[in-house]
């Protein structure tokens, strides 16, 4: 109702909650304003020159429709909630399904770069692209090399080049190899030469899946072929994820300081030796003390003399 010069009084009728006599009580409407009623006393409503008493209260604020004794959330604060689960949800699915991706195909597609070591290999003989039968031995010479150098590691498997020499062509089916050697990798290669340029490619492939392992191809000048076995020894060692220790690391890289006119006729002497006929023996020997002519501290040419002396003689007079 009206108070003349004063404003305006709510006349309805209002109890207590909780019997306090300072309550307050919180409603919400449909147009989220809120109400406050306030008990007051006689001599507060005296105060300001009469009013209601105990049971008359003051409103403030907008009018109010039906309005409600329990307090509630905003709405648009439990949409923002709503939106704020739903993507922590979509991220946390976003990242299980990526984790998920990765270790699947990190397993299925790329094996190679973690597991077990592979501990057998078989080191099969060099292509000779080029067919001619001068330079058969560095095609020969270089297989048997990688084959010597991989056999200082203990705990791989080397098959010996007996075993691999009935595999000498181009068409060579790895995986029957491996399984007719009982080893689980194979080392494929190929040499062309043009004059003092030397191309390698070469290819390690597991028999398990057929599956390439490794592969590389090099572009080298003759004189570097000593560097280019020490070199491919070394990836072969890493691609079958051996376990190696420093001394083992630092003799598979120690490179020999040999005269690479040396080393070519150590490697055309093995080629003679390795035919195992009588004139084939002799050239072997004279080969190798020409390499020892060339470089008189190559303990590996003497050797190779003193193996071929013994074989020769075992040829002239057997036993």
């Amino acid at each position: 109702e009206t108070e003349p010069k004063r404003g305006y009084r709510f006349v309805a009728e209002v109890r207590a909650v909780n019997g306090d006599d300072e309550a307050e009580l919180v409603a919400q409407t449909r147009t989220r304003s809120s109400l406050v009623v306030e008990e007051e006393t006689d001599d507060e409503i005296s105060a300001v020159g009469g009013g209601a008493r105990i049971g008359d209260a003051v409103v403030t604020g907008p009018p109010l429709s039906t309005p409600s004794l329990t307090s509630a959330q905003p709405a648009g604060k439990s949409k923002r909630q709503l939106n704020r689960s739903g993507a922590l949800v979509a991220a946390a699915a976003t990242i299980l399904v990526v984790a998920f991706a990765y270790f699947y195909f990190s397993k299925s597609i790329l094996p190679a770069a973690s597991g077990e070591p592979i501990e057998s290999v078989a080191i099969l003989p060099f292509v000779n692209v080029t067919n001619d039968p001068n330079t058969e031995y560095l095609s020969d010479g270089i297989s048997e090399s990688i084959m010597n150098s991989l056999s200082r590691i203990p705990e791989l498997r080397v098959m010996s080049r007996n075993s691999v020499l009935p595999y000498n062509s181009e068409q060579v089916d790895a995986q029957a190899v491996g399984k007719a050697l009982n080893v689980r990798a194979v080392l494929m290669g190929r040499l062309t030469q043009h004059g003092d340029d030397l191309t390698i490619s070469t290819e390690l492939v597991d028999v398990q899946d057929n599956r390439r392992l490794w592969g590389q191809r090099y572009n080298r000048k003759e004189s570097d072929l000593l560097a280019i076995q020490e070199e491919i020894s070394s990836e072969i060692a890493q691609a079958l994820r051996l376990h190696l220790t420093q001394v083992e690391q630092r003799q598979l890289a120690q490179r020999e300081t040999v005269n690479p006119k040396a080393y070519e006729l150590l490697l055309l002497g093995r080629h003679y030796h390795n035919k195992a006929g009588t004139e084939d023996r002799k050239k072997a020997v004279e080969l190798f003390q020409q390499a020892i002519a060339v470089d008189p501290k190559y303990a590996l040419a003497y050797a190779e003399l003193s193996l071929a002396y013994s074989d020769l003689i075992k040829t002239l007079w057997p036993i």
